[in-house]
């Protein structure tokens, strides 16, 4: 079917599906910290600051975000290192989400774009390999 598809069409679906992946990752992620919170009483927010409700919330916006990335770049994924970078890409959304969860909307700083840069570089990029890693051995997606 996704032969037949026009290129808009196909980047309109990509698109699409990404965000639907991030929201599973943002829903995932989101039970856990959900189930730390109440195993901690609370107090697992306490020391950074933050509340339950923007951890949440920065997931979903970090999850339509880098879904939505994620599926506009896809076709990077053909290749380990492309999987890599897209990894990287992926993850900038969701860092900087975090950052304004824990932070607010205070000014964004140095330190905060290096913070954000380097965990997704570190995160990201391997996260982008096994996961592609996985899909193919899986079968659950070809690279073309």
């Amino acid at each position: 079917m996704t032969r037949n598809m026009s290129g808009g069409s196909r980047i309109v679906k990509n698109i699409v599906d990404g965000i639907k992946f991030g929201l599973m990752f943002a829903g995932a992620f989101s039970v856990i910290a959900i189930v730390l919170f109440v195993l901690s009483g609370g107090s697992a927010l306490d020391r950074s600051l933050t509340t339950l409700a923007r951890v949440i919330g920065a997931y979903a916006v970090g999850g339509v975000a880098s879904g939505a990335v994620f599926g506009l770049l896809r076709p990077l994924a053909r290749w380990a290192v492309g999987a890599a970078v897209l990894g990287i890409i992926v993850a900038v959304p969701t860092y900087a989400g975090m950052r304004f969860a824990v932070n607010g909307f205070t000014r964004w700083t140095a330190q905060d774009t290096s913070d954000v840069l380097v965990l997704s570089s570190l995160v990201g990029g391997l996260a982008g390999v096994m996961l592609r890693h996985r899909l193919i051995k899986r079968g659950l997606w070809t690279p073309k």
